[in-house]
């Protein structure tokens, strides 16, 4: 029953720390018999499994993160006043939502509002 992933206890009274040194013994007698190849290319995948880096993109917070600094860094480039307009429609429903801080983009608003992007034909 154990080779089917079933732990089974030598005894009763064994403990689950003696049951894991002794499931460690019988895999290093296992790969003994198995020559020390098979033992070498299976930690060396192991090591690369442990070693894979995650990209920031996996991390919700941290793409959100990113993508607020990408919109506040684009905001503050000097850009022509038909693309301003276009950021002022589409700011509530596709920027607002995905900022992590939505306050920051009050300079911006204020900034347009004071220059006169947001003209009467909004």
């Amino acid at each position: 029953m154990a080779e089917a992933g079933i732990a089974v206890a030598a005894n009763r009274g064994e403990r689950a720390r003696d049951r894991r040194k002794r499931r460690k013994l019988q895999q290093q007698q296992q790969g003994e018999q198995q020559g020390g190849e098979q033992q070498q290319q299976q930690s060396m995948v192991n090591n690369n499994q442990n070693n894979i880096v995650t990209a920031a993109w996996a991390n919700k917070k941290l793409f959100q993160r990113a993508y607020s600094a990408a919109w506040l860094d684009l905001l503050r480039m000097p850009l022509p006043d038909d693309v301003y307009r276009k950021v002022l429609l589409h700011a509530p429903d596709v920027l607002l939502l995905q900022l992590t801080n939505p306050l920051l983009l009050t300079d911006f608003l204020t900034w347009a509002i004071r220059k006169g992007v947001c003209g009467g034909d909004m």
